[in-house]
């Protein structure tokens, strides 16, 4: 009797200690999940805005920050006070910041993308003029 009771306690330390690892690695994948989210968010801002950016008169920070607000409200499993940067200049740089929530520890995190503005007409004429120069 002594000996099946000293396994159920053994099993129930054994049990406790094997969940607490598959919940755990359920969270990171999920925080990693989100991590990625935001960087493809962040991608996907800084590209609109380099492309806007690149029209005459073009706004390419506005773009950014529509699409930023767009990407933003989509739902984060564990990730809470979202927020987000925009740097415009001769590239669109776009930094999300937030912060994974757990009941033991929170996780900042940041996720930061860039993309330059291309204007492929003008660097196209550049180009012919220098071919036809002979230069």
């Amino acid at each position: 009797m002594k000996r099946r009771a000293s396994m159920t306690v053994e099993a129930a330390g054994i049990f406790s200690v094997v969940l607490l690892v598959i919940f755990s690695m359920l969270y990171l994948c999920l925080f990693i999940h989100d991590k990625n989210t935001l960087s493809a968010a962040s991608r996907e801002a800084a590209l609109s805005g380099s492309m806007e950016e690149a029209w005459q008169e073009g706004n390419g920070e506005a773009a950014a920050r529509l699409k930023c607000v767009e990407r933003s409200d989509t739902g984060f499993f564990g990730l809470r006070d979202v927020s987000f940067w925009i740097a415009a200049g001769e590239s669109i740089t776009v930094t999300y910041m937030g912060t994974g929530a757990s009941q033991a520890f929170l996780w900042p995190l940041s996720v930061s993308e860039s993309a330059k503005v291309l204007r492929p007409a003008r660097e196209i004429r550049q180009k012919k003029q220098y071919v036809v120069r002979g230069e």
